[in-house]
């Protein structure tokens, strides 16, 4: 079975996670991958050298907000001279449609998968999503990371859910790991350490991060790493180095190996504004890290113990005082780690019901 992965890039992110698992562990003997991207500046190193392993193809279309028209042709004829069997694109919202048109112009199924409960493009950007939603999807076969996932791209049509799975050996808690990591940013073994893996969007409210970090920064031994890269990294930049904690905060930007650095961490931080269902809770868990999260992040990713919700608008002092708790609190985190093996969010698990769902799709037409 041939499939074209249709996603605007590859990046840092959650649906690139959700790739690289996918591609690294499905049956190459029985369905091939190949993509379709809009973009060139594409950062994701691992995924790159995992698609040359896998023999994935690389094909570029022109953006679609620059020349919708030639998106679809384009596309159309990547779908035909691949003789690809199934379309599955990987989007935060129902803004571009062009996926979906060429697939039905070739006659083959059209799966869209949704990666978030919302979207960082602005009002217009959501008229848009709300427009194409009540004409498109009904017209592809629907999946989602989560329930809140399914209910933005979908409405009240149904989906299925294919849960944002990972390797979970991979990010097992590793004190080789904590060493290394501690060691590269001359962080001492003792030091708390708070962290946050994601990209520098409003969605994550990196402001608030800093807002908390501050309460614990000023008097105690504390360092806060913020792994990823984006639009508002020069904003919380230039916050950190006013507010005088340039020496307790470290960026390392995008990073190859962002899964060692849960073992680095003592607490993460995730106080995101909306959310679809995060990978970083998932593979945090499997590194037996406590999280402290916000409410607005669905409770389907909640496996374990170690994940505390806290209400968004609740004080500062609130999170300050569950960072120390979670921090003091005796704890195996490889024991915490293995009860992730089996859940849904065992790739192994996910693996077995993605094909299902391919052979589905493409028996039916």
């Amino acid at each position: 079975m041939k499939i074209l992965y249709y996603i605007y890039g590859l990046n840092i992110g959650g649906a690139e996670t959700f790739i690289y698992s996918v591609l690294s562990s499905i049956d190459n003997r029985k369905y091939h991958i190949d993509f379709a991207l809009q973009s060139h500046n594409n950062r994701n190193t691992n995924l790159l050298s995992l698609c040359q392993e896998k023999d994935a193809k690389i094909y570029y279309v022109p953006a679609f907000h620059g020349s919708i028209i030639k998106n679809i042709k384009e596309t159309e004829q990547i779908i035909s001279k691949g003789k690809y069997d199934l379309v599955h694109i990987h989007q935060n919202a129902m803004i571009n449609i062009a996926p979906i048109i060429a697939g039905k112009k070739c006659g083959i199924p059209v799966a869209m998968h949704s990666h978030n409960s919302l979207s960082n493009a602005g009002v217009l950007g959501k008229v848009i999503h709300v427009v194409n939603r009540k004409i498109f999807a009904s017209k592809v076969i629907r999946l989602a990371c989560g329930k809140e996932a399914g209910k933005w791209m979908f409405g009240k049509l149904d989906y299925k859910i294919i849960s944002n799975a990972i390797l979970l050996n991979r990010y097992k808690f590793s004190e080789e790991y904590r060493r290394e990591i501690r060691k590269r940013h001359d962080i001492l073994s003792d030091t708390l350490v708070v962290g946050h893996i994601g990209r520098f969007v409003a969605a994550k409210n990196h402001d608030y991060i800093l807002d908390v970090f501050k309460r614990i920064a000023l008097n105690n031994d504390v360092r806060l790493i913020l792994v990823g890269d984006g639009e508002l990294k020069k904003h919380i930049f230039d916050r950190v180095h006013s507010e005088g904690l340039a020496e307790k905060v470290i960026f390392t930007g995008n990073v190859d190996d962002a899964y060692k650095y849960y073992s680095a961490f003592d607490v993460l931080l995730f106080p995101s504004i909306f959310e679809g269902l995060p990978f970083t809770i998932v593979e945090a868990q499997a590194a037996g890290l406590y999280c402290l999260v916000s409410t607005n992040v669905t409770k389907d990713v909640k496996l374990t113990d170690c994940v505390k919700y806290i209400e968004l608008d609740s004080p500062a002092m609130v999170w300050e005082k569950e960072i120390y708790n979670c921090f003091n609190e005796s704890k195996d985190r490889k024991k915490i780690g293995d009860k992730m093996i089996g859940t849904v969010y065992d790739v192994e698990q996910m693996i077995l019901e993605l094909e299902r769902q391919y052979d589905i799709i493409v028996e039916k037409g």
